[in-house]
């Protein structure tokens, strides 16, 4: 199952007043039809949260990763790797148990449709005997 990730991002800044680039464009956009006298306490109390589904974080998270850890990135991607293989295999066992299941099912209805028609056979036969008709 698909992880989803959190990252927050505090924007300070007390020194100047120009929009942060970094700020995706509709923020921007709302950043600006802001009056400049309260765009600076505006950016102090904006807080931006971004996230994404999946294992694998996106392009700038992963070379974060590689500032912080050595080979962070490759250990990243290797684990994903390694948990969409266990995936794949548990998926092929419930798919396999799936099949024997059904086809267990399949003989079970067949042997009991077997005695059954047995049953009947035999309990035509007593009818027969008992009431000498046919």
């Amino acid at each position: 199952m698909a992880k989803k990730q959190k990252k927050t991002k505090k924007i300070l800044q007390e020194t100047s007043k120009d929009i942060p680039v970094d700020l995706p464009p509709p923020i921007q956009d709302i950043l600006n039809d802001i009056p400049e006298s309260k765009r600076q306490s505006a950016l102090q109390k904006f807080e931006f949260i971004y996230s994404y589904i999946g294992i694998i974080p996106p392009p700038d998270d992963l070379r974060e990763y590689d500032k912080i850890i050595p080979r962070g990135a490759d250990r990243i991607m290797i684990q994903a790797e390694q948990q969409s293989a266990h995936r794949i295999e548990l998926e092929k066992r419930a798919i396999n148990s799936q099949i024997s299941q059904s086809r267990t099912g399949q003989w079970m209805a067949f042997i009991i449709a077997l005695v059954s028609l047995e049953l009947l056979i035999f309990w035509l036969q007593q009818a027969k005997k008992r009431l000498r008709v046919f």
